[in-house]
């Protein structure tokens, strides 16, 4: 299910989930930075990966609350 189409009591356990998913990833390639095995890969990616489920997220809470102010006027 895509986060836009769903009421916002809906979305949030999928929003929480792709943001649990992503910190996990963020720590893993820190964890692995902070042994020293450092991939300029590993950073790039997770960089590209957590930002692009920032902007998800983010659209994911605001549009269902955008959608819910819009039909009240």
């Amino acid at each position: 299910h895509s986060p836009y189409t769903l009421s916002l009591h809906d979305a949030l356990p999928i929003l929480y989930t792709k943001i649990s998913a992503t910190r996990s990833y963020v720590y893993a390639v820190g964890r692995a930075c902070d042994a020293g095995n450092i991939s300029r890969r590993d950073c790039a990616g997770v960089i590209l990966y957590s930002s692009d489920r920032a902007v998800e997220v983010a659209l994911g809470a605001f549009i269902p609350l955008f959608a819910r102010c819009w039909s009240w006027s």
